[in-house]
C-alpha cells in the first residue's frame, strides 16, 4: 500500500507563513527603502526578517505551487514498508531529495548537528509553465507574469532564524530548531527551454530552479510534512493581499486552535502595515478578516479592548 499525498490542493510551508512579510507595492511600499527589516511585537527577535526585495502574495503561492510539487513527487512512490525512518524522511535512493539535508539530536545531550550536502544535480528541478498552467491559481495569469513571479522570488534574500523540524528520538516528539540564514535567497532559476512562434512569441516556457541551502531547508521541512493544504475549493488567491498574508500567518499555521487572540500591534507590525495612522491600520485589518469570512475561510472574529480574536472553521 502507497502513502498518498496527492490532492489538487496546494501546500503551503508553515514556517515561511509564519515569518516571511508581504512587502509589494499593492500594499503602499512604493517608496520604501531596500533591505528593510520588520520585527513582530515580541519579546525576542528571533522573528525579524530582512527583505532586500519586494515579496508579494503572489511570491507565496509559487512556493506553495513549488512546494505541492516536490512533495507529491517525494511521496508518490513510498511505500508503507518504507515508513521507519528518522524525522519522517523515507530512505529511498531513487528520490533526488533523499539525504541531502541531515539534522540529528543526541539522545544524551539533545544536541543539534545540522548537516547539508551540496550536489547540484540533486538540489535542481524544471518546472514547465505548461503544467503550472494546470493548477487553478495559475490558469489566467499572463506568461509575463508568471516568468516575474520566478525572477522577483529568486531575487528576493532574506536574514531570519528559520524554524526546522526534527523528531527527537529520546522523546518521540518533533523539535523545532532554529537555523539562521544570512542574505540567502530560496532558489536561482534560469529559462531552460522554450519556442518562438513565427510571429516571435516565446511560449512552452520551462523554469530550471536550483534550490539554495535556505531552499534545501524549506526541502527538508517538507519531507517532514511541515505543511498546510490550501483548498482549492475556495478562490484564497484571489483575496486582496493584506487578506491572503493574515490568514497565512496568523490563522492558516495554528493547528489544534479554533479560537485565536492577537494585539492588535502584533499583527500590525507581522504584516508590515506602515501606515502611520493605527486608525487606518486597524481598518486594514478589519477589511481583511470581513474578506477571510465572507469567502467562509474563517467563522467569524471580533475586536475588543485591542485584542482580535479569530474562530476558525472546524
Amino acid at each position: 500500500m502507497k502513502k498518498e499525498l496527492i490532492k489538487k490542493d496546494l501546500i503551503s510551508e508553515r514556517g515561511l507563513n509564519r515569518l516571511l512579510h508581504g512587502v509589494s507595492k499593492q500594499r503602499g511600499h512604493r517608496n520604501i527603502e531596500f533591505p528593510i527589516t520588520i520585527s513582530p511585537n515580541f519579546n525576542t527577535k528571533r522573528y525579524s526578517v530582512t527583505m532586500t526585495y519586494f515579496w508579494s502574495a503572489r511570491n507565496f503561492m509559487l512556493l506553495d505551487y513549488i512546494g505541492h510539487i516536490v512533495t507529491n513527487t517525494f511521496y508518490r512512490d513510498i511505500m508503507e514498508t518504507d515508513r521507519e525512518y528518522d524525522n519522517y524522511i523515507p530512505i529511498n535512493p531513487n528520490n533526488p531529495y533523499t539525504n541531502k539535508i541531515e539534522i540529528m539530536i543526541d539522545n544524551q545531550t539533545d544536541d543539534i548537528d545540522v548537516k547539508l550536502f551540496d550536489d547540484n544535480k540533486n538540489s535542481e528541478i524544471i518546472l514547465s509553465e505548461k503544467n503550472i498552467r494546470k493548477f487553478y491559481c495559475f490558469n489566467k495569469i499572463p506568461t509575463k507574469t508568471i516568468e516575474s513571479l520566478f525572477e522577483t522570488t529568486s531575487y528576493c534574500k532574506f536574514t531570519l532564524t528559520y524554524p526546522v523540524r526534527v523528531f527527537n528520538k529520546k522523546i518521540r516528539k518533533y523539535t523545532e530548531v532554529y537555523i539562521p540564514i544570512i542574505n540567502e535567497n530560496l532558489f536561482d532559476y534560469e529559462l531552460s527551454n522554450y519556442n518562438v512562434t513565427p510571429t516571435g512569441r516565446i511560449t512552452n516556457k520551462q523554469y530550471k530552479i536550483k534550490f539554495t541551502r535556505f531552499g534545501r531547508l524549506f526541502l527538508y521541512n517538507l519531507k517532514c510534512i511541515n505543511f498546510d493544504w490550501i483548498s482549492s475549493k475556495i478562490d484564497f488567491y484571489k483575496l486582496p493581499e493584506t487578506a491572503q498574508l493574515l490568514y497565512r500567518k496568523y490563522v492558516l499555521c495554528r493547528n489544534g486552535f479554533n479560537d485565536l487572540k492577537f494585539r492588535d500591534s502584533t499583527i500590525i507590525s507581522g504584516l508590515g502595515l506602515m501606515n502611520l495612522s493605527k486608525t487606518e491600520n486597524i481598518k486594514a485589518i478589519n477589511i481583511a478578516l470581513d474578506k477571510l469570512k465572507n469567502s467562509n475561510i474563517i467563522l467569524d472574529w471580533k475586536y475588543t479592548n485591542d485584542i482580535y480574536e479569530i474562530f476558525k472553521n472546524k
